[in-house]
C-alpha cells in the first residue's frame, strides 16, 4: 500500500535540492497547495490505524489467556509504536518544510549553497584570520554560500562552529574530589571577500599590534582599530567614512584584512537559517511565506559595506601593503 504523504515529501525534497530560481519555488508551492486539497500534512492516519490495531490485539490477548499482565504489556507496546510512527511522520513533514523555506530565502537573497569539507576549510581559514582560532575541539565551517554585491564584488557567507571544553573540580561534603568536563558549542557568522590593496588592518580583533584612534569617541568605543601602519587607517577612515561606520555599519562585530583577503564578522541575523519559520502543516500561511520570503537586512548591510570599503580603498588609498 502506497503512502501519499511519504511519496509527496520525497518529491518535495528532490525539487527543493534542485531549485535555483523563484519560479522553481513557485512550482513547489503549487504542488503543496494541490496536495493539501485532498490530503493532510498532519498525518492523522497512524493514530486511527494504531487505535484499530490496539483494539484487535487487546481482544485477541484477552481471549487467549485472559492475563491482565499480557494485556497491559500489549497496550503499552501498541501505544508506543503508534506514537513513534506519528512523531516520525510529523517531524519529517516539518523538516521538509523548513528545507523548502530555507531554499526560498537563499534564492530571494541570491545565495548559492556550496559543497565543501568543513574541517579542511576551517584549517585553511585559521591560517589567514584570528577569528577562526577559537575553541578546543569540533572546529569546522558548517555553512557556506557564494554571492555577489550589487556592484559585482564576489563574497562568501559562512558559519563557523567550535566547542570550548572546561575541566572543573567538584568536592562533596566528605571531601571527595571529582573532575567534571563541560562542553559548550559556539557559532560565528560573517563574510569572506577579496578587496585588492586592502591588508594589514583589523577591527575588534587583536591581529595586529599597532593601535589607531580617530577623533570620534563614539567610533573608538564601537570599533577598536589595529594595524601595521597608522598611515593606512588615517587615510581610509576620513570623517565621512567614520560617520558611515557609526550610523550605517554599526552591525559589524569584527573585521580583519590580511594579504588582500578580508573577513567580516556579523551576528546570526545574517544567516538564512535564522529566518526559517512557519510550518508546512499550516499550508496557506506557508505558501504565502514561500511566495514572499524575507530579505535579510543584515546581509544587505554587509554587502553594502563591502562595496563601500572597496570604493573608499580605490579613492583614498593609492596602495595598501
Amino acid at each position: 500500500m502506497t503512502d501519499p504523504l511519504k511519496e509527496h515529501l520525497a518529491k518535495l525534497t528532490l525539487l527543493s535540492h534542485q531549485a535555483a530560481t523563484k519560479q522553481d519555488i513557485k512550482h513547489i508551492a503549487s504542488l503543496i497547495e494541490k496536495f493539501s486539497q485532498s490530503h493532510s500534512y498532519q498525518k492523522k492516519q497512524p493514530i486511527v490505524l494504531g487505535t484499530l490495531l490496539f483494539s484487535a490485539i487487546i481482544g485477541t490477548a484477552t481471549f487467549i489467556d485472559g492475563s491482565q499482565e499480557s494485556v497491559s504489556l500489549t497496550m503499552g507496546a501498541v501505544f508506543i509504536v503508534s506514537l513513534l510512527i506519528f512523531l516520525t511522520r510529523s517531524l519529517q513533514a516539518t523538516s521538509v518544510g523548513k528545507e523548502i523555506f530555507r531554499k526560498a530565502i537563499e534564492i530571494e537573497n541570491e545565495l548559492e549553497c556550496q559543497t565543501f569539507d568543513g574541517k579542511k576549510l576551517w584549517y585553511e581559514l585559521r591560517k589567514k584570520f584570528s577569528v577562526f582560532n577559537e575553541g578546543d575541539e569540533g572546529q569546522h565551517i558548517t555553512a557556506l554560500y557564494n554571492s555577489k554585491t550589487e556592484c559585482g564584488e564576489a563574497f562568501s557567507l559562512f558559519q563557523f562552529t567550535y566547542v570550548e571544553v572546561k575541566e572543573e573540580e567538584e568536592t562533596d561534603s566528605d571531601g571527595n574530589t571529582t573532575k567534571k568536563t563541560t562542553r559548550t558549542t559556539y557559532h560565528k557568522y560573517g563574510l569572506l571577500s577579496s578587496i585588492p590593496n586592502l591588508s594589514a588592518l583589523s577591527i575588534n580583533a587583536k591581529f595586529f599590534k599597532g593601535k589607531w584612534n580617530s577623533a570620534s569617541k563614539k567610533f573608538n568605543r564601537m570599533f577598536r582599530v589595529r594595524c601595521e601602519s597608522e598611515m593606512l587607517p588615517a587615510k581610509l577612515f576620513t570623517p565621512s567614512v567614520i560617520l558611515e561606520f557609526e550610523e550605517r555599519f554599526k552591525a559589524l562585530k569584527a573585521f580583519e584584512a590580511n594579504n588582500e583577503e578580508q573577513c567580516f564578522v556579523f551576528s546570526s541575523k545574517i544567516m538564512p537559517s535564522t529566518f526559517v519559520k512557519g510550518s508546512i502543516k499550516k499550508t496557506s500561511e506557508f505558501i504565502d511565506s514561500l511566495e514572499s520570503p524575507p530579505k535579510i537586512a543584515e546581509l544587505q548591510t554587509a554587502k553594502e559595506l563591502i562595496s563601500y570599503i572597496n570604493s573608499k580603498v580605490n579613492k583614498n588609498l593609492k596602495k595598501v601593503s
